[in-house]
């Protein structure tokens, strides 16, 4: 685990309310809605996929499921794009899987807590398809102050 300063980054895809026992599926969904947009805006371009977690409403969480564009695009109708500014995370990999997220997740808020770091909610969960099977991820949690995001 290490602390990280990301760059600016810029964030095309459908917010989305759930459950975790709903969130699978709704990410599966959410991600056939972006590309299928996608073909349209970057068709040459194999999109780097980002689970951005904003909040916690209840038993109810708040995500923006998208892919990382590198400049601003036409957005569609369907979908909503979002800037996160520079900030500085708590960084880790992990395999592929909800269950190996989620024990990641516990591993850096217990290392943090170690640390004496103070973690906000906003995460990203960074991850690469290639050829529909999914590989490792990136996983950032947002020191506090979280970073002030932007819907553009």
């Amino acid at each position: 685990m290490n602390i990280v300063t990301q760059p600016e980054i810029l964030l095309l895809g459908v917010e989305v309310s759930t459950t975790a026992k709903q969130l699978p599926s709704n990410i599966a969904n959410a991600r056939q809605l972006i590309s299928s947009n996608l073909a349209t805006i970057a068709p040459d371009n194999e999109p780097i996929w980002v689970d951005a977690f904003l909040e916690y409403q209840g038993d109810i969480s708040r995500y923006l499921i998208s892919c990382q564009i590198t400049a601003q695009v036409p957005i569609p109708d369907a979908l909503r794009a979002v800037r996160i500014p520079p900030a500085s995370y708590l960084h880790h990999t992990y395999e592929s899987g909800m269950d190996k997220m989620k024990k990641t997740l516990d591993a850096m808020h217990d290392w943090a807590a170690e640390q004496h770091i103070p973690l906000a909610e906003f995460t990203l969960d960074f991850s690469e398809h290639k050829d529909e099977a999914e590989s490792g991820h990136e996983l950032f949690i947002a020191l506090q102050p979280p970073p002030q995001w932007q819907w553009i």
